[in-house]
């Protein structure tokens, strides 16, 4: 499964033929990795979990929804000084409300999921993150600092 990472890590700066070799023994690797938890007494990973669909679903969401909050923390603070101009501490500043509303929010999540079902949390936690990088994107092409520091409190 490392040899995936590192193949998406490597696109673009290493050449074709070595990118297919490793993501083909990526591929070769992590099937060998579900065959053999399959077979084992006490796997590493229980893969029987994964027969409710439910649950499945819950796993591949939770992976989306990881991986676009990172790419868009990584991305957007690139776009902001390169393409934009923001400086550096401007950029951090446009940023800051973000993981302090994480710091707000989680606690509160976490007493709410004994009475709001999980997915509707979830759900509600992606749509406010959609919401808020539409407004960062309209605020950053009516090119107003101010209104961009505002948007994210």
């Amino acid at each position: 499964m490392c040899a995936l990472v590192v193949g998406v890590d490597e696109l673009g700066r290493w050449p074709r033929d070595i990118l297919l070799a490793v993501f083909f023994s990526g591929g070769c690797l992590t099937a060998f990795f579900v065959f053999w938890q399959t077979r084992s007494h006490k796997p590493l990973l229980p893969l029987d979990i994964f027969h409710s669909r439910r649950f499945t679903l819950a796993v591949i969401s939770s992976i989306c929804m990881f991986t676009a909050q990172g790419l868009a923390l990584v991305a957007l603070s690139f776009l902001l000084q390169h393409t934009y101009r923001f400086d550096v501490l401007q950029a951090a500043l446009i940023f800051t409300p973000w993981p302090l509303a994480v710091v707000v929010v989680a606690p509160l999540a976490g007493k709410l999921t004994g009475r709001i079902k999980g997915t509707v949390l979830a759900s509600t936690g992606v749509t406010v993150l959609a919401i808020g990088l539409a407004a960062l994107a309209h605020a950053v092409l009516a090119g107003s600092y101010g209104t961009l520091v505002i948007i994210d409190v």
